[in-house]
């Protein structure tokens, strides 16, 4: 999870220019981090806090 703040906030510009831009760009940015956050869930099943 830690990864993936870091990756969120690494290209937060971006993926707030992809919303300023209304889909007018390519969203293949967002899945590719939609798909690690996805991945990672599975990762972690059966680890317990």
């Amino acid at each position: 999870m830690k990864e993936m703040a870091g990756t969120l906030r690494r290209h937060r510009r971006d993926t707030l220019n992809w919303f300023r831009a209304r889909g007018e760009i390519s969203n293949g940015s967002v899945e590719g981090m939609s798909n690690k956050a996805k991945l990672a869930i599975k990762k972690a099943y059966g680890f317990k806090s």
